[in-house]
């Protein structure tokens, strides 16, 4: 069959990081999140989705409740043909392992888990997809490969397969859902490094690769309604479709597949609230019904609820500690993401949860983070992993806890502790990083220059009419007041106070510093922070404000004096002299708008640099930097008895073109060598294999 050429509604653009700070993104967004959850209580799409369709599975003697593994015998199941049921990726696919050859003549060593073995699945795991262009693709390609070669270390190399299988952990395209979103942003990258496959393989196979997909909070913006057109099919395995490299064969926007006789992989959909939604619980449960008892299971989500569990940072024990030395108690809050998951565990798989799922894998966070029980503190329980390096901006480490306590048994209160075993990129490298944030945001973000400027402009010309009239009506007038007598009545370090006084009488000046200090307020307070850590973070934004704006007022009201002064060829020939003498205020709201937009930028990006050092709006000082870096995705090899997850990332992503020839897309551009970021070991019979496999591991 010859293959399909590319059409011309296959054609897409390729869209730089998004600027999120513009007031565009920002309305967006804001809305965006209002309908999503709109969209969740009243009108909740995976309910839609249920209904339909015919249950999925039945049984006999009717409809299944079973809350253990391996309570029923799947042979006496009737099926009903127009819905899923758990994918077999083991028997859709074949299977390849993982090669560790020698570099200059060193000698071969095995690999973790015998990957010779052809009962060995490669699962790629993805999350947070489709913000620029350049790292979209970047992942997307090396994905699409047929090997992958990582160096270990300088005596040998690492060559692993392409996936067998692709699962999409979340936030599938940015800033929010939508047809052209998903075309430029996400399927288009994707099909330029997935090929279309013109047919089937030589024994009739299909020859695109399996992927599957979970929402994020990002896909809900639209009611998760084009995530269901690009990901879902009506009925598993009427995906007939060759103008992709990839085939769908989950019919909602939760699945579960089977990839070998013990490992099974689940992704759920957790909306915008983390809640699971009763169609959705009893297809779990129904599935892990089928589940042999023995069964072991990868859990994909689409936030860390982990998270809300970890310890405090200094700052927040120390204000907590101050709370409490006046008689306030700990006000420490469960988390509820973490409750949810836990009791979605415990009703579909019953008291074995903790023992069944080994691995739990989310996006949301844009870095990588591997949490591990502590030493002694049960080794049964799953690892936990944060993966969300897909082709979105890079974010901080700084937001991962160093440790955890998480009780994994929603009836219970007895936690296990967790330590975080490997971060990409390190905290000390993220601090670093986040200090560039000084010059890296008042460059790249000019639209929010433009909203600090029209603030501190408005501010400057209230504050000049209190000053003004404050200094009328004093002892000192003895004739009528010029525009910009107030602010240059002294030495340029009195004229901030001057702003600050004149300020005092105006109300207009109170109510802008009012709505600054309460915007502040809620951006400090954001990520569920306490109000008590809130306060102290918007007084020093708006004390950092306060200084910028005084400034600028101050210079602009100099400026605007002094020139008209200047008596120089260029001030003459530009006319700027008599313009701003006979346009006294005009110039000076002009003049104040402009240092305003600069003074304004630098107040906010000093800010966020120093907040980063008490764990406050790290996502804020990392958004506005829209870094293309430190870009990843996870390789698993999953063999019977335990899995070994390759953690695949490129520290610096180049800056691509994409071009069009004769209808086709040509990226150019670098390409850039991957590198092996972490290696790790999860077994299916933790309490006695773990430690060897720690061991074999390293």
């Amino acid at each position: 069959m010859a293959e399909e050429p590319w059409i011309p509604p296959l054609r897409y653009r390729a869209h730089s990081m998004v600027r999120w700070f513009a007031p565009t993104e920002i309305i967006r967004g804001a809305y965006g999140e209002f309908f999503g959850r709109l969209f969740g209580r009243y009108a909740d799409s995976r309910e839609t989705q249920a209904a339909l369709r015919e249950p999925v599975v039945h049984h006999a003697q009717g409809p299944i409740f079973g809350q253990r593994l391996g309570t029923i015998d799947p042979e006496n199941f009737l099926i009903f043909c127009n819905d899923q049921l758990p994918f077999h990726g083991a028997r859709e696919r074949p299977v390849h392992g993982a090669r560790e050859r020698p570099v200059h003549g060193a000698r071969e060593r095995a690999v973790h888990g015998d990957p010779e073995r052809p009962s060995d699945l490669t699962v790629d795991y993805v999350a947070d997809i489709g913000d620029g262009f350049s790292p979209t693709f970047t992942i997307a390609r090396q994905m699409a490969a047929p090997t992958t070669t990582l160096s270990v270390d300088h005596q040998t190399s690492l060559t692993l397969p392409r996936g067998d299988v692709i699962i999409m952990g979340g936030d599938e395209v940015y800033p929010a859902a939508g047809a052209e979103h998903y075309r430029d942003r996400t399927i288009g990258p994707y099909r330029t490094a997935f090929p279309p496959e013109s047919g089937t393989g030589p024994d009739g196979a299909d020859r695109r690769v399996p992927l599957f997909a979970i929402p994020g909070n990002h896909d809900w913006y639209d009611g998760l309604a084009s995530f269901l057109e690009r990901f879902t099919v009506f009925q598993s395995g009427d995906d007939t479709s060759h103008r992709r490299g990839w085939s769908l064969h989950q019919t909602r926007s939760y699945y579960a597949i089977q990839l070998t006789d013990t490992w099974w992989l689940w992704g759920i959909d957790i909306a915008l609230n983390a809640d699971i939604d009763t169609p959705q619980m009893q297809y779990f449960r129904q599935v892990a019904a089928m589940m042999p008892a023995e069964a072991r299971i990868i859990l994909c989500t689409g936030k860390p609820a982990w998270f809300g569990r970890g310890e405090r940072g200094w700052f927040e024990r120390w204000l907590q500690s101050m709370r409490e030395r006046f008689g306030a108690q700990d006000d420490t809050e469960a988390s509820d993401e973490w409750n949810r998951l836990t009791y979605f565990l415990e009703k579909t798989l019953g008291s074995p949860a903790p023992e069944a799922v080994r691995l739990v894998m989310t996006g949301d966070k844009h870095f990588y983070a591997r949490h591990e029980p502590a030493t002694g503190a049960g080794v049964d329980r799953p690892t936990v992993v944060v993966a969300g390096g897909g082709g979105a901006y890079l974010a901080s480490t700084l937001e991962a806890p160093r440790k955890l306590h998480l009780p994994w048994r929603f009836s219970s209160l007895e936690t296990t502790e967790y330590a975080v075993e490997h971060e990409w990129p390190d905290r000390g490298t993220s601090r670093r990083i986040g200090v560039t944030a000084l010059w890296r945001i008042p460059w790249g973000n000019p639209e929010l220059g433009t909203v600090f400027g029209v603030v501190y402009t408005l501010f400057g010309l209230a504050a000049r009419a209190g000053a003004r009239e404050a200094f009328a009506r004093s002892e000192q007038a003895s004739e009528p007041v010029e525009v910009l007598e107030p602010f240059t009545a002294g030495p340029f370090w009195q004229d901030q106070f001057q702003v600050l006084w004149g300020a005092m009488h105006n109300v207009g000046a109170w109510l802008i510093t009012g709505l600054v200090a309460l915007a502040l307020f809620a951006m400090a307070k954001a990520h569920r922070r306490r109000w008590y850590v809130a306060a102290p973070a918007a007084g020093l934004h708006l004390l950092f404000h306060g200084v910028g704006v005084t400034a600028a007022v101050a210079a602009a009201a100099r400026l605007t004096e002094s020139i008209p002064q200047l008596d120089t060829p260029l001030t003459r020939v530009l006319w700027v002299d008599s313009i701003i003498a006979g346009w006294p205020t005009a110039s000076f709201t002009v003049i104040t708008g402009l240092i305003g937009a600069g003074f304004g930028l630098l107040a906010f990006a000093l800010y966020l640099v120093v907040a980063q050092y008490f764990r406050i709006n790290l996502n804020e000082l990392f958004v506005g930097m829209r870094l293309a870096d430190y870009k990843h995705f996870v390789r698993l090899q999953v063999g019977d008895d335990r899995i070994v997850g390759h953690v695949i990332g490129f520290e610096d992503v180049p800056d691509l073109d994409l071009t069009w020839v004769d209808g086709r897309p040509v990226v150019v551009g670098d390409t850039p060598e991957p590198t092996l970021i972490d290696t790790f070991t999860v077994a299916a019979r933790p309490s006695t294999d773990r430690a060897a496999a720690a061991a074999q591991s390293g």
